[in-house]
């Protein structure tokens, strides 16, 4: 589903940690940057961060908040932004269940 820039998203959650993000927590308090990537130390992925992580401080000054979504778990992601110096939230959207 594309969504047009200023339109309002649909609500959705995801978990950055042990604690439950929801896009309707920002409503009303700030725009939200979604960065959408498949996978946490691709090539791709590594070179886009990069570009985003310099252009923090733009997004800052705009006042949005920022989340960096893929399927990668919690550890990777804590890695990942580690080695990238990444300080926004990166949640996962996989939530793998035992059965």
């Amino acid at each position: 589903m594309a969504i047009a820039v200023g339109q309002t998203a649909p609500d959705s959650r995801c978990k950055p940690g042990q604690k439950e993000v929801k896009l309707s927590d920002f409503a009303g308090k700030k725009n939200v940057v979604l960065v959408w990537y498949p996978l946490d130390w691709s090539p791709t992925c590594t070179n886009e961060h990069a570009c985003f992580v310099n252009d923090m401080p733009f997004v800052r000054s705009a006042r949005c908040g920022s989340l960096g979504v893929s399927v990668d778990s919690t550890v990777s992601h804590k890695a990942y932004a580690d080695k990238m110096g990444i300080k926004y939230s990166l949640p996962r959207t996989f939530i793998p269940r035992a059965r």
